[in-house]
C-alpha cells in the first residue's frame, strides 16, 4: 500500500518532511518544517534529529534510515519558495535473523555519549517463549534522569541499532540501549559509537540451556560477555565457553558447535555468539551375565535356576577320603582344625570368665 502526500493550494510556501518505506508505506505523520502561511524565503533545515531520525519504530518493528532521501525530494537545507516543497526520507526494515530458537531474552543498557555505562543493565525478559510481549518505555526501564557519582544524566535517545522498545520476544537476545546527556553539559561532543557482545547457550533445537559447569559455575541461557563499550574494543568470548553443561534435572550437554565470531573487535550494535550443545543419551547399564561355576572335586556345582524347577546341586565323583565327623544335629562337617579352634575359643572364654571372677572377689 502506497501513501502519498497531497499539498493543497493553502499550503503555498510550506516545507514538509515525510517518512516512508522503499514501497511508499508511510511510517509516521508528515512534519511541517516551514508552516503554512510562512513568508517565502524562510530558511529551513531537515537534517536535525527531530526531523531526520536515524530509526523509526512501528508495530514492533525497527526501520533504519537510508543514506539518501527519496528521489524528487528538495534539498534538505534551503529556503522556502512560493511552491509547496517536500523532503521524503526512506527507511528499511531491520532484518530479523532466522533462527529455530524457541525462547529469547530482552535486556536494557544505559550509557552516556562517550559510551560509558551509567547504570546497571536490566533484564526485562529472560528465556521467555518467542512471541511474549514486552515494553521498555515505562519509567522502570526508561528513566528520564539517571544519577551517578553525584551527576545527573538526561535521556537523549535510543541508539540506532537497538531493538524495538515495544515488541515481542524473538528467538535471541534483544538489546535496547538508551543514551543520556550529562545535565548542564556545555561542551558539544560527538556521540561515540558503541556496541556489546552477547553469548547464548542453546541445544541443537535452539532451546536455551542453563545449569552448571563441571567446575560448579552457574550458566544461564544468555550472558553479556562484553558490556557496552566503544566500537573497536577487542573482545573474546572463549572465557564464557564451557565444554559441558549439567542441567538441574541431571541432563548433560556437550559443546558441538559455535555460531558467530568468538574474538575480534566490537562492532556497533550487538554482536551475538551462540554456543550449541548436544544432549548426551542416558547410558543404559548392560545386565551382568551369570557366572557358571566350574565343578571341582568335592565342591557342588550350582546349576542355573529354572522358574518352577527345584535346584538340585550335583557333585563330581571323587576319590574316597577319610571320614569326617559331623557336629550333632547340624549336618555341618568339621575338621580337626575346626574342633581345635572351638576348644581354643572355649579355653579362652574360660580364662576370661575366671579372670572376671577374680576381679570380682578383689
Amino acid at each position: 500500500m502506497s501513501t502519498s502526500i497531497v499539498h493543497s493550494n493553502s499550503l503555498v510556501g510550506d516545507v514538509t518532511v515525510s517518512y516512508e518505506t522503499p514501497n511508499g508505506v508511510q511510517l509516521k505523520p508528515t512534519e511541517a518544517v516551514v508552516p503554512k502561511g510562512s513568508t517565502p524565503g524562510t530558511s529551513y533545515d531537515t537534517t536535525t534529529s527531530n526531523y531526520k531520525p536515524e530509526r523509526i519504530e512501528k508495530d514492533g518493528k525497527v526501520y533504519l534510515l537510508r543514506e539518501k532521501p527519496k528521489a524528487g525530494s528538495v534539498s534538505e537545507k534551503g529556503q522556502s519558495t512560493t511552491q509547496p516543497e517536500n523532503v521524503t526520507y526512506v527507511y528499511e526494515e531491520k532484518v530479523e535473523p532466522s533462527t529455530n530458537n524457541k525462547t529469547g531474552s530482552v535486556i536494557v543498557n544505559y550509557v552516556d555519549k562517550d559510551g560509558n555505562i551509567i547504570a546497571d543493565t536490566q533484564v526485562v525478559k529472560r528465556d521467555e517463549a518467542v512471541g511474549v510481549k514486552y515494553d521498555t518505555t515505562s519509567p522502570e526501564y526508561k528513566p528520564s534522569i539517571i544519577e551517578k557519582d553525584g551527576k545527573k544524566y538526561v535521556l537523549k535517545k535510543v541508539t540506532k541499532y537497538s531493538d524495538a522498545e515495544k515488541s515481542d520476544v524473538k528467538g535471541r537476545t534483544s538489546v535496547i540501549t538508551y543514551v543520556y546527556d550529562l545535565l548542564n553539559l556545555t561542551e558539544d561532543k560527538q556521540e561515540a559509537k558503541i556496541g556489546l557482545v552477547v553469548v547464548n547457550y542453546i541445544d541443537q533445537s535452539g532451546n536455551p540451556i542453563s545449569g552448571k559447569t563441571l567446575e560448579g559455575n552457574i550458566v544461564t541461557g544468555t550472558v553479556v560477555d562484553t558490556d557496552v563499550t566503544l566500537v573497536g574494543t577487542p573482545y573474546d568470548t572463549t572465557d564464557n565457553k564451557p565444554t559441558m553443561i549439567i542441567a538441574e534435572n541431571g541432563d548433560v550437554y556437550v559443546l558441538v558447535k559455535t555460531n558467530g565470531t568468538e574474538n575480534g573487535l566490537v562492532k556497533e550494535g550487538v554482536t551475538k555468539v551462540d554456543y550449541v550443545y548436544k544432549k548426551l543419551s542416558p547410558i543404559t547399564p548392560t545386565p551382568e551375565q551369570p557366572i557358571v561355576p566350574v565343578p571341582t572335586p568335592g565342591n557342588p556345582t550350582v546349576p542355573t535356576a529354572t522358574p518352577g524347577q527345584p535346584v538340585v546341586p550335583t557333585t563330581t565323583p571323587e576319590k574316597p577320603v577319610a571320614s569326617k565327623g559331623k557336629l550333632a544335629n547340624t549336618g555341618i562337617e568339621s575338621t580337626s582344625s575346626t574342633v581345635l579352634g572351638a576348644l581354643s575359643a572355649m579355653l579362652g572364654l574360660g580364662g576370661l570368665f575366671s579372670k572376671n571372677r577374680k576381679s570380682d572377689k578383689e
